[in-house]
């Protein structure tokens, strides 16, 4: 029973490593492919583990150590054209691609780039927000992420008089929990909470269930607010962060000052009173 039993496990850990093999060996061994390969060699080397000491073992590690020295060289070309894809990507549509590896700025992103695992993460800022994650290193992976990303944060900010006027109703909300005077300062956080509550739609008032609440993220009032700065908005103030205040999101946002990635923490906004 215990050969049966034995045999049984032997023929099913075989079976598994020829499978892995197939499987790689049905990828073409190319640079765009090297991060595949890496996770299918790492399956190959841990069914080769379990099985038992024989010639046959030793000849399968001889050929995971020959496919390693393949995979690192793969890599070395993959890292080498990997810029320059992803320059010519973001080029074609007039953006440049600023930094060095593992960290590029491309408009007022941040992409961190990890070649060992084969993964990038892309912020809003320099690294200041977290908004895309786990995306596979390729080049037309990480300009459709951003791209998708970039269309959906500026269709957030249209109808810029509708907006201003609903940041206003929310610093006055602000004003008035918090016992100040028109004109002064508040927290811009606070402003952004209340703006959140503002621009409810009259179904949210009249039901507010969460399939019907409309969500302000930190990164698309951060837009919302450079597009009402960048076109002058009557009355609207930021004041300028202190350094410790920088680090502490409830205390500061960053906002863009143009496309190319400039930006300034701020902590307070205020309007200006009637009249003046």
């Amino acid at each position: 029973m215990e050969i049966s039993a034995e045999l049984k496990r032997l023929a099913r850990v075989s079976n598994k490593a020829a499978k892995h093999i197939m499987q790689y060996m049905q990828v073409q061994e190319a640079e765009d492919n090297v991060y595949v390969l890496d996770k299918k060699i790492d399956e190959i080397e841990r069914s080769c583990e379990e099985l038992p000491e024989c010639d046959l073992k030793k000849q399968l590690r001889s050929w995971i150590a020959q496919r390693r020295d393949r995979i690192k060289e793969l890599k070395e070309e993959f890292r080498f054209t990997f810029g320059k894809k992803l320059t010519s990507l973001f080029s074609a549509d007039g953006i440049q691609v600023k930094g060095q590896y593992p960290i590029v700025r491309v408009a007022w992103y941040t992409v961190k780039i990890d070649f060992e695992i084969g993964e990038a993460e892309v912020f809003y800022g320099p690294e200041v927000e977290k908004i895309l994650r786990k995306i596979p290193l390729h080049p037309d992976m990480i300009y459709d992420a951003v791209k998708k990303f970039d269309d959906k944060l500026k269709s957030s900010g249209k109808e810029l008089e509708k907006l201003l006027s609903a940041i206003h109703s929310a610093y006055e909300r602000v004003l008035r929990i918090e016992g100040k005077q028109p004109g002064e300062k508040v927290l811009i956080i606070e402003v952004m909470n209340q703006f959140v509550m503002v621009n409810q739609t009259k179904k949210f008032k009249a039901d507010p269930s969460k399939t019907l609440f409309r969500g302000t993220s930190r990164v698309m009032f951060s837009y919302i607010v450079h597009m009402l700065k960048k076109t002058h908005a009557a009355g609207l103030h930021l004041h300028v962060a202190t350094f410790d205040a920088t680090v502490d999101k409830t205390r500061a946002l960053w906002i863009p000052e143009d496309e190319t990635g400039e930006g300034t923490h701020y902590s307070y906004l205020s309007f200006d009173t009637d009249g003046e």
